[in-house]
């Protein structure tokens, strides 16, 4: 899988997703910065969209880390949807 910079996206429908995704991995790191249990060196997104993770992630100690993204609903705030 190739990667690229969290900035580089052709596609500008994709681009507003991803820039979400980066916003919230950023916002991640700020609130867990070892929360793979050693800090995160450096990361990316893939180049492609489509491709699996999200997020790859690489430790000092070389350890590779996929994070894919999901979403959740707060219980408390779907009782005002039902």
């Amino acid at each position: 899988m190739k990667l690229q910079s969290c900035r580089e996206n052709p596609d500008p429908m994709a681009s507003n997703k991803r820039e979400t995704e980066k916003e919230i991995f950023a916002a991640l790191l700020k609130a867990a910065p070892r929360f793979v249990g050693e800090p995160i060196e450096n990361w990316a997104q893939p180049a492609d969209e489509k491709d699996f993770p999200d997020v790859v992630c690489r430790t000092p100690s070389g350890k590779r880390i996929g994070v894919e993204l999901g979403e959740w609903l707060n219980e408390e705030q779907s009782g005002t949807l039902l």
